[in-house]
């Protein structure tokens, strides 16, 4: 009996240090903060700064690039995120639409994923780091 009891404090002790080693960021990711976004979908380019305000799982912010700026809205869910930006055009280089992203957090300041737009079809990849 005491070889179990032994074996089973040994399993949870290792478990404890497992858990223990998991970043803190996978856990309670926040994504407040300014973020510089370069993306690619085929010959598009985009480039900008979001910063971004959490409250819970909501999003909130801006973008803003060289060719134009933009209001975000967003959800996240641990460590993943959507955003949606409606630009605005403010010079020839800018594109007026809107662009969906969704990524994950795979550090403390490094966010992955793709995004699509309404200028252009199909999906593109961005990384936004903060």
């Amino acid at each position: 009996m005491n070889a179990i009891v032994r074996a089973c404090s040994a399993l949870a002790l290792i478990g404890f240090a497992l858990f223990a080693t998991v970043p803190q960021w996978a856990d309670a990711a926040n994504f407040s903060g300014t973020w510089t976004v370069r993306g690619t979908m085929g010959a598009l380019n985009s480039n900008g700064v979001c910063t971004f305000r959490q409250s819970g799982n909501s999003l909130s912010g801006y973008c803003v690039s060289p060719g134009g700026r933009a209001t975000a809205v967003g959800a996240v869910n641990g460590t993943k995120i959507a955003w949606q930006i409606h630009n605005t055009a403010t010079n020839s280089r800018g594109l007026t639409g809107v662009a969906t992203s969704r990524g994950m957090l795979v550090s403390a300041n490094v966010i992955q994923g793709t995004w699509t737009t309404s200028v252009q079809p199909g999906v593109g990849t961005f990384t936004a780091t903060r």
